[in-house]
């Protein structure tokens, strides 16, 4: 999940830093553009590194919109149990490369640990709220995409 900039302030850093006619598309283009160029540089640099070729990611790019707090909370908690849930771990709890234990660590992390804790009232919240087992066919619901 990651959160982006408001329109407004992404439109301020496409007008600084890029020319005149770049400024006339849309936002979503830009960010899709941005992601675009993330996760291709992230596949060469994956590809080089375990002397492969092709694309890791499925195309086309597709974003949903959190559009209310539930939404967010339980998009949240199936980000944390997907590693449980395909079989990594017996418990979402314990996989090493989630964001639900760093979280919760003291140590210096770029995620904005302090927001997520506050959403959950504080870190027992958070702790209690990833605790429920929610039905997770319901949930799914929500993020599948359909491709054409």
């Amino acid at each position: 999940m990651i959160k982006t900039n408001s329109e407004e302030d992404v439109m301020k850093i496409v007008m600084s830093s890029l020319e005149a006619k770049a400024s006339q598309k849309s936002v979503s283009w830009h960010l899709s553009n941005s992601f675009g160029c993330l996760f291709k540089s992230y596949a060469q640099a994956f590809n080089k590194r375990y002397s492969r070729t092709g694309g890791l990611f499925e195309e086309p790019f597709h974003r949903l919109e959190v559009d209310n707090d539930t939404y967010f909370s339980k998009l949240l908690w199936y980000i944390h149990f997907n590693p449980q849930k395909h079989g990594f771990v017996k418990d979402f709890r314990e996989y090493e490369h989630s964001s639900y234990r760093s979280h919760l660590l003291e140590r210096k992390t770029k995620l904005n640990r302090a927001e997520v804790l506050s959403w959950f009232g504080n870190k027992d919240g958070y702790i209690d709220f990833h605790q429920k087992r929610y039905p997770i066919d319901k949930i799914m619901n929500k993020f599948v995409i359909e491709f054409d």
